[in-house]
């Protein structure tokens, strides 16, 4: 018989990556504005696999994220864990993050009746705190837009991607405002069409490492030493100002057969 096991505001869970380090985060909250779903906060800290949690240690580090993830979800398929400790009582439910969507549709009252319209659906948002009233707005400010977060409920498997690269990977019509950043150091491949090319980029932290465009012509491989060649101009946006669909993401070993095949 699996033996049940209850979640509680304050519980601090484990997540083992890659068997290389370990991550942890906080049950902090549930939002009633969002299917009640669970609301954590991501620590930034790594820590090694033989490493002893200490509660009042991993709860004082810096924060990575905070997301609404169904958390009986992820333990139900072993993607992290509880970790034994007394009840947490020290956990910070105000933290200074928001969440918000867009959408294209918008109710209006027109002649005591309540019309939908079709908006520009980056000016209307829906921007809300946990448990606290929504407020509808036109635009954000900019430092709304450094501390938003797409208020939607998240997949396990999103969750311990963001850990790993500091950024979600699926698509959002709000990630043309929210910044997706990396976290530093970190190695990230992409892949999409560009003007009938096939490109791909090697990320490092937020900055773009090395491209190649296959080209009818031939492949054109492109650095910060070698910006320009047949033409062709070496893409120096940051990481996080192209909205990036799911299926753009590759990996190393992808990059690598496509970029040395030649």
């Amino acid at each position: 018989m699996v033996k049940r096991i209850v979640t509680r505001i304050g519980d601090v869970f484990c997540v083992e990556i890659d068997n290389k380090y370990k991550c942890y985060f906080q049950f902090i909250d549930k939002d009633v504005n969002l299917l009640n779903s669970d609301v954590i906060r991501a620590f930034k800290t790594r820590y090694s696999m033989d490493y002893k949690p200490i509660v009042k240690d991993i709860i004082s580090g810096e924060t990575l994220f905070c997301s609404h993830v169904f958390i009986r979800a992820g333990l139900m398929c072993g993607a992290w864990y509880k970790i034994d400790m007394p009840k947490c009582k020290e956990y910070n439910k105000n933290h200074d993050v928001i969440y918000g969507t867009v959408s294209p549709d918008k109710q209006i009252i027109k002649n005591n009746e309540m019309h939908l319209i079709t908006v520009n659906q980056f000016q209307n948002w829906t921007i809300w705190k946990p448990n606290e009233i929504t407020k509808n707005r036109t635009e954000l400010t900019e430092d709304e837009v450094d501390r938003l977060e797409l208020g939607t409920v998240k997949g396990y498997s999103q969750i311990l991607f963001r850990f790993k690269y500091g950024y979600f990977s699926s698509w959002a019509n709000e990630y043309d405002i929210i910044k997706r950043r990396p976290i530093a150091g970190v190695n990230s491949y992409t892949k999409h069409e560009i003007d009938g090319n096939e490109c791909y980029f090697h990320y490092i932290g937020e900055d773009i490492y090395r491209e190649m465009i296959v080209t009818p012509q031939g492949v054109i491989k492109l650095t910060k030493e070698e910006p320009e060649k047949d033409g062709y101009t070496f893409h120096a946006r940051k990481f996080w100002e192209i909205n990036w669909a799911f299926k753009d993401h590759i990996t190393e070993d992808d990059f690598l057969s496509a970029y040395n095949s030649d």
